[in-house]
């Protein structure tokens, strides 16, 4: 039996064909909730739009930026990445449609995302992070020049076992770097020229993994290039077992900085401070917060301009470990600690203004504190 397909049906029919392809090459347009994989196909100016210039809407595609650029405004991100797992985010540049505006991705509550290959210069913040967020990468990304912190997290976010490696942070205005949470890996990256360097903080490491942070001039792992800095350079807040040695921070300033503080430790614990050179500087290590079981052996604390060892007035350290370490010639305190100490031997604090200030130290008639003079055993 042959049937008669009518004409206006053949006509919608024909109609449909010559639709599809147009719109599977159609440019997205600003503030789209993009839900499959996408490859630009031409600039997208959402500087007028007022909102994100791409929303993220499925888990496990990839945005292709191929090259071309999103234009944004405000504080608004060209991607919108929130509550998803398994994006990619790559070969896009984003850039502000007032020169220092905008920012690169804002990142929510998502896991398991990569970011990599995009240019981010110049903006307000290259990534701004809120919410819990898990196992992401941050790879090979032009971050420089940011007129606000570069990578800038949420005070309440909590970033755990991020892999930051190989991009470039340099010449922001800020920090270079404010990660809230654990680390996975943080490598390769360039922080140089930034006003300030990286702020670690709330980064729960254990005894069994320990984050090392090696000097840029040595083997090891987590190692980055610094230097140029205006301010401060190494930062941790509220950070359990990391490691820090063979550093020399004074390089690391440039000749006009105001605020030359070496190691800026607040409510640091179980970390370890060793070898590093910490001369010169205006406080060689600025203590805030309660720190437990720290230790500081063998640093170059010498020539200090203020307190060699400064602990805010509010400060508590309880149980360091400060031994072998030169405090010499300093122009104020060789040592100004609050709270119970472990151990203090070893130390030089000769021709500094004056010694050492102890305070607040909760010693036991079981376990006094003995000061025992040079000349004895």
């Amino acid at each position: 039996m042959k049937f008669n397909i009518p004409t206006s049906i053949k006509q919608i029919a024909v109609a449909i064909l010559m639709i599809i392809p147009v719109l599977t090459l159609a440019q997205v347009s600003p503030g789209d909730v993009i839900t499959a994989d996408l490859t630009l196909t031409q600039d997208l100016d959402a500087s007028s739009y007022g909102g994100p210039g791409l929303r993220v809407g499925a888990n496990n595609i990839t945005i292709d930026g191929a090259g071309f650029t999103i234009t944004v405004n405000g504080n608004n991100p060209a991607f919108e990445l929130s509550s998803r797992t398994g994006v990619t985010i790559k070969n896009a540049t984003v850039v502000g449609g007032t020169a220092g505006q905008g920012r690169g991705v804002n990142i929510n509550n998502s896991s398991n995302c990569t970011i990599e290959n995009n240019t981010f210069s110049g903006l307000y913040n290259a990534l701004y992070v809120t919410g819990t967020n898990n196992t992401n990468t941050i790879h090979n990304n032009n971050m420089s020049g940011s007129t606000n912190n570069a990578f800038e997290s949420h005070y309440l976010a909590n970033s755990v076992d991020w892999v930051i490696k190989d991009n470039d942070i340099t010449g922001g205005s800020f920090y270079a770097l404010n990660y809230l949470g654990k680390l996975a890996e943080l490598s390769g990256n360039d922080f140089s020229n930034s006003n300030r360097g990286v702020s670690l903080s709330n980064g729960y490491h254990t005894s069994a993994a320990p984050l090392v942070l090696t000097w840029q001039g040595s083997i090891g792992p987590n190692k980055n290039t610094f230097g140029g800095h205006t301010s401060y350079v190494l930062t941790l807040n509220n950070m359990y077992y990391v490691n820090v040695s063979g550093w020399d921070m004074p390089s690391l300033f440039t000749a006009t900085a105001t605020s030359k503080q070496g190691l800026i430790l607040n409510g640091v614990r179980d970390s370890h401070f060793e070898d590093n050179d910490l001369s010169g500087l205006f406080n060689a290590v600025y203590v805030s917060g309660t720190g437990y079981r720290n230790t500081l052996i063998n640093n170059n604390m010498s020539g200090s301009t203020n307190n060699a060892f400064e602990s805010h007035y509010l400060a508590n350290s309880v149980d360091w470990v400060i031994k072998d370490n030169d405090i010499t010639g300093g122009s104020f305190y060789a040592l100004n600690y609050l709270g119970k100490l472990a151990e203090l031997s070893g130390n030089d604090f000769s021709n500094s203004n004056r010694g050492v200030s102890l305070s607040n130290g909760y010693h036991t008639s079981a376990a006094p504190l003995v000061l025992t003079w040079q000349g004895s055993t």
